[in-house]
C-alpha cells in the first residue's frame, strides 16, 4: 500500500522557493536534460513537485513485470 508524504510550504522546511526556481530554470537550459518529473522533500515533507507532459503523478513513469 503506497502512503502519502505531507505536503508543506517550502519556507516552512527552511528551503528557498527561489533556489528551487533557480534549478529549474538551470534544467531547462540544458536541452540534454528530458525531465519527467522532480519532487523535492526536506525533513520528511514534499516542498515541491512537479510533472512535465505528457507526464503526470496518474501515469507510471516505467512499467511493471
Amino acid at each position: 500500500m503506497a502512503r502519502s508524504l505531507p505536503r508543506s510550504a517550502p519556507e516552512d522546511q527552511q528551503v528557498d522557493p527561489a533556489a528551487v526556481q533557480r534549478f529549474l530554470d538551470a534544467v531547462e537550459d540544458h536541452p540534454g536534460v528530458e525531465m519527467h518529473s522532480l519532487m523535492v522533500v526536506r525533513r520528511g515533507h514534499v516542498v515541491a513537485e512537479g510533472w512535465w507532459a505528457p507526464y503526470s503523478a496518474e501515469r507510471p513513469i516505467c512499467c511493471t513485470r
